[in-house]
This record gives C-alpha cells, sequence and structure tokens, in this order.
C-alpha cells in the first residue's frame, strides 16, 4: 500500500520531487491552513513541513494538529538544520529522517478509515450515521460482501442478507461511540427498482461498481436527488474481491461524499 505524504510549505521543488522519486504519494501544501484542511480530508503517514519556507515550526505544528485527536509522524525541514530540523538541501539526511519517522507499514484499510472521523465531524456536525450505497449486479454484490467481511473495522449487520435481491446493509463501522458508517449494497435487478429510492434517500455517497439497469438506476439518483460515482473513477482497477480495494473505496466515497 502507497505511503501518503503531506508536504507543507513547498510545491513543486526538490522535495517534492524526492519523494515522488521515491514513489510517495505526496500531497502538496503551501500553507499550514492548506495542510490542516487536507488532514481533516484525509489520511496520511507522514507530514513533511518545509520552516524554511514558513516560519517557526511551532505555530505551524500547532495549526496542523488544531482539531484533530492524533498527528501523523511528522519531520521539519530547515536551511541549514538543528535544533530537531533536518537541513532541507542535503538528501541523505532527508532519507535517513524519512525512514526514521515513517511507520514500519502503511496503515491498514481499516486504520485509514478509522480516520475518517475528523472529516465526517468538520463536514457535517452532529450527524449519527454516514450512509455509503455500492450498486452493481447481484454476483458482485455478493463478492463485495464476502470481501468486506474481511475488513476487521467492519461488523457484519444484526439481520442476515435477505434472500431476494433487495437493498440490505452490508456491514457497518463504528467511527466512535456517537458516529457510525454504513456501507448498503443496492443490487441492481429491475424487478425490484421500485425499492431503489429507499436505499438511496438520504445515501451520503453512492458508488456504482457496473453498468448493470444503467437507465433505471440514473432514474433513481435523479428521482431522490443523488449522483451517482463509477468505483473505477475512485479506485482505478477497483476489484471487488480484493478487500483493501474494498475499504479504499469505501474510504475514498466517504471523502468525496456530500454531507449538505
Amino acid at each position: 500500500m502507497t505511503t501518503r505524504v503531506l508536504l507543507v510549505g513547498e510545491v513543486g521543488g526538490s522535495i517534492e520531487a524526492l519523494l515522488r522519486e521515491r514513489s510517495f504519494d505526496v500531497v502538496a501544501c503551501q500553507s499550514a491552513d492548506e495542510g490542516a484542511a487536507e488532514l481533516r480530508r484525509a489520511w496520511f503517514d507522514l507530514i513533511v513541513v518545509d520552516s524554511e519556507a514558513l516560519g517557526t515550526p511551532e505555530p505551524i505544528m500547532e495549526t496542523l494538529g488544531e482539531g484533530l485527536g492524533n498527528i501523523p509522524p511528522h519531520i521539519v525541514l530547515s536551511a541549514r538544520g538543528g535544533h530537531g530540523t533536518v537541513p532541507k538541501n542535503d538528501r541523505i539526511a532527508v532519507l535517513e529522517s524519512l525512514a526514521a519517522s515513517l511507520p514500519e507499514r502503511p496503515r491498514s484499510a481499516s486504520d485509514q478509515m478509522k480516520s475518517l472521523r475528523g472529516l465526517i465531524r468538520a463536514a457535517s456536525g452532529e450527524i449519527a450515521r454516514v450512509r455509503v450505497v455500492l450498486c452493481g449486479s447481484p454476483a458482485r454484490i455478493a463478492t463485495l460482501a464476502r470481501s468486506s467481511l474481511r475488513i476487521a473495522a467492519f461488523h457484519p449487520p444484526a439481520e442476515q442478507s435477505p434472500l431476494v435481491p433487495v437493498p440490505h446493509t452490508l456491514a457497518t463501522m463504528p467511527l466512535g461511540e456517537d458516529l457510525d458508517l454504513d456501507v448498503v449494497a443496492l443490487p441492481l435487478v429491475p424487478a425490484y427498482a421500485p425499492l431503489w429510492p429507499l436505499a438511496l434517500a438520504g445515501a451520503h455517497a453512492v458508488v456504482r461498481i457496473d453498468a448493470a439497469a444503467a437507465k433505471l438506476l440514473d432514474e433513481a439518483c435523479t428521482y431522490t436527488d443523488r449522483r451517482h460515482v463509477d468505483a473505477d473513477d475512485l479506485v482505478p482497477g477497483f476489484a471487488e474481491d480484493d478487500e483493501e480495494r474494498v475499504a479504499d473505496l469505501v474510504r475514498i466515497a466517504v471523502e468525496k461524499a456530500d454531507f449538505t
């Protein structure tokens, strides 16, 4: 799984080039406020701060950590190093600091999704449940259901899956004592299309994993004022039998969800 790095204070410079050369997934921001917004929006394995561009590190880290329960590991770069900083022009020192600061392995898909709580709270206030609806043919939904239950953070629904292809809850993920994430399956079987608006109404994200019953799904989304996105647009090469890709799909769907 790719390591995600938030680079604050430099966009398009030598440090960003070095990180990308090492195949890190880099999000670069010019200011601490922009970095704080990114941290509320998504998970990162490491923060790299260019204090030469932004100034004294302490207020930068305070801004980045505002409203977050935990802040990822970080390193601070400066022109000459010293006082806990790393000289940004010393390539070897930067690489050594990266290696020392990164976790032994990127966070699991479950851990990444747990960090969604801050994003949801910032976007939606006191909402108690977030609903992501996954739409697809029954065969792909069945595979998706098996994969979702291999994700440690997901809990199986209290009720058994229905014997007929109607909308139902695949899994629930607690994000704290006052917030849950529900993953809802919508099998795209035309005979049950009249039931689809019940699942789509109030959904915060709707994801289509194949083109089954495309026109009927479009009509149901229009009727409920929802908009669907394709799984491959969120997770290129999406495969429903891969639990990590399923977790990525749900996480990214929530990151891009409409909480209005």
